[in-house]
């Protein structure tokens, strides 16, 4: 399940590339847009970066995150207890910490905009 994978203080590493949003909103609506309990993401960001400008759709406020992001848990709401609170997705909270396995590519200062909070779309899971 998804305790397994992203268990309360666990390192977690996402080897590929992951678009995200910064619109709390559109995340959560695609969140809980399906009959199946799907998984939000809600990221205190490090280094990733906007794509906004170089998007066809640059009001979805996209942002990535670099190949080899590591993050701590910081907080699961697990299935029961989203159910409970009658939510219609799981919740994980992620804090980004530098990786000092991949290059640094000069991302790692802080971004212009705060990321606080943002909301990986990329990464959410459809659990049977």
């Amino acid at each position: 399940g998804l305790e397994a994978v992203y268990g309360l203080g666990k390192e977690v590493f996402w080897p590929n590339i992951a678009s995200c949003t910064v619109d709390e909103m559109d995340a959560k609506g695609k969140a809980g847009s399906t009959s199946r309990i799907r998984t939000l993401f809600i990221i205190d960001a490090l280094s990733a970066r906007s794509v906004a400008p170089y998007s066809m759709y640059p009001e979805e406020d996209e942002i990535m995150f670099l190949p080899g992001s590591k993050f701590i848990v910081t907080t699961v709401i697990g299935e029961s207890t989203a159910q409970l609170l009658n939510l219609p997705y799981m919740v994980v909270e992620l804090r980004q910490i530098p990786n000092p396995q991949t290059r640094d590519l000069g991302l790692r200062k802080p971004p212009q905009t705060p990321l606080a909070s943002t909301l990986n779309l990329s990464s959410t899971l459809d659990l049977p």
